[in-house]
């Protein structure tokens, strides 16, 4: 693991404290589908990337901090499970069939892309109330995602794709969080 991977790891986890204690405390809401779906995606993801001696130490890193946030968003009682996540669990139950049936390279694609739609959901909870979005953690996963992404061996899919996916995702997310500062600025 080189420095920007070890970076990215750190970076990764110290984030999800600040959130947990946001979540607990009420000051943002974060949509409990997307973390479940995430967590099982990353441990899917760092397992297959795992196996292809690939990037997968953040991977490993966000399902870590994924059950600290569902048990922050169980222990907060304010979630939601609407269609859209329903249909999103069964694009990502898709993506999973399609790993079983062809690989481990094929779980990497897959896998990542199932969590970048899955994480759909919290760029739509985002965008209604961007106010409950905490958009400075998502800079800083964004920022962790680019440390990782940099930090790659090589230009393999097993190496770039998933953090590249999640760099897209989250800026996606920072994006929709954006519109609270915009509003206060024209205020």
């Amino acid at each position: 693991m080189n420095i920007y991977q070890k970076m990215a790891v750190i970076l990764g986890l110290s984030l999800f404290l600040p959130l947990a204690w946001q979540i607990v405390t009420g000051k943002v809401t974060q949509n409990l589908a997307t973390f479940l779906l995430w967590g099982a995606q990353d441990a899917i993801l760092a397992s297959a990337l795992y196996t292809q001696n690939g990037n997968w130490q953040l991977a490993a890193a966000y399902m870590c901090g994924s059950v600290l946030i569902i048990m922050c968003i169980l222990k907060s009682r304010v979630f939601e499970w609407t269609d859209f996540e329903t249909y999103m669990s069964v694009l990502v139950l898709s993506c999973l069939v399609m790993w079983k049936i062809n690989g481990p390279s094929w779980a990497t694609v897959m896998t990542s892309l199932g969590m970048f739609f899955g994480g759909l959901s919290q760029v739509k909870d985002s965008w209604k109330d961007p106010s409950k979005s905490p958009l400075k953690t998502y800079v800083g996963y964004t920022i962790a995602n680019i440390l990782s992404v940099i930090g790659g061996k090589s230009w393999a899919i097993e190496e770039r794709f998933y953090p590249m996916c999640c760099t897209i995702l989250c800026a996606m997310i920072v994006v929709a969080s954006l519109r609270k500062t915009k509003t206060a600025i024209v205020s």
